[in-house]
């Protein structure tokens, strides 16, 4: 199955298993995303909601539902729009438990696009995460397929606010990688079959730019591949757990990639959890990040903006020198 496919099968399972489970946001009847195509027949329109043009408006909905003992999975059109609605999510919904004397479980997930693909223009091509991170929101971001399924079984498990980003470029790959034995989201390595020589190169990417890294490694798969390990990040919210996956990364060279501002976003957080674990003087730590700046309404002005393969392709090259 592709990554999209995989999806829409896991949060089937979900909406099969729990009859108080309940899918809403825009076109979710019709699955115009691809999500929840074939949901209304199964489940009907009381669990199968289509809202108006206001995330807001919905954002608040699913709160009221969550508090009322439902299961309510918030499908949003692009990632960007979920700004409109911070005060439902952050002063609201992620405060409410407390609030309550932690008698109140406010379970939801957030299912948000994310990433540009192709000239989406500035509101639709925003990576948000770590935006959310830093307001005390949970974040994943599957970055391979086999993750897709644990995370978000994962999020539901956790009954409170989640957000799930889930990389449009990646919507309709179907990779078939070799990753670590995954019991929760997090660091995996990504294994592969020629990789035994010494590694010269850690590489950390998150789901908008994993393939990106993938198709950069094949490309120096000659020369360079076998001196590169390659990990994909997708617990954003940098767990206990994660952080110390990330500190027993032995390269003293790493790269790390991702598309979301450089300062006080994911890559600066990894940096930060390495340098405060090795505190080496020869730790060289490399990142790739989304420059500080609107996106236009044009993809070679996009990719001036935001990681390329090219611009992995050159930084590894002048790391393996």
């Amino acid at each position: 199955m592709t990554y999209l496919e995989t999806v829409a099968s896991t949060i089937n399972s979900l909406m099969k298993k729990n009859p108080k489970c309940i899918y809403l946001g825009e076109d979710v009847k019709s699955g115009q995303r691809g999500i929840s195509d074939g949901f209304i027949k199964r489940y009907g329109e009381h669990r199968v909601i289509d809202t108006p043009i206001s995330e807001s408006a919905f954002t608040g909905l699913a709160l009221g539902l969550a508090i009322s003992n439902y299961r309510p999975i918030v499908e949003f059109n692009f990632a960007g729009l979920i700004y409109v609605c911070l005060d439902q999510i952050f002063n609201q919904a992620s405060k409410f438990k407390k609030m309550s004397g932690d008698k109140k479980n406010v379970p939801i997930i957030y299912i948000l696009p994310t990433g540009t693909k192709g000239g989406l223009a500035g509101h639709h091509s925003d990576n948000p995460y770590s935006t959310l991170t830093h307001l005390g929101i949970k974040c994943f971001m599957p970055c391979l397929i086999q993750e897709i399924k644990p995370i978000i079984n994962y999020a539901y498990a956790l009954k409170e606010p989640v957000a799930i980003f889930l990389p449009v470029e990646e919507f309709r790959n179907s990779n078939k990688l070799i990753s670590a034995k995954i019991f929760h989201p997090g660091l995996n390595k990504i294994k592969f079959k020629n990789n035994k020589k010494k590694t010269n190169i850690s590489l950390i990417a998150t789901g908008t730019s994993i393939s990106k890294c993938l198709n950069v490694i094949n490309s120096l798969s000659k020369s360079y591949q076998s001196k590169i390990d390659l990990y994909s990040f997708s617990d954003l919210s940098l767990s206990l757990s994660t952080r110390k996956s990330i500190q027993k990364i032995q390269s003293n060279n790493i790269l790390i990639v991702d598309d979301s501002p450089g300062e006080f976003g994911i890559c600066s957080e990894i940096e930060l959890v390495l340098r405060r674990k090795k505190n080496k003087n020869n730790l060289i730590v490399e990142t790739i990040s989304r420059l500080s700046n609107f996106i236009a309404f044009n993809e070679k002005l996009e990719n001036q903006i935001r990681p390329t393969e090219k611009k992995i392709k050159k930084k590894l090259i002048e790391m393996l020198k």
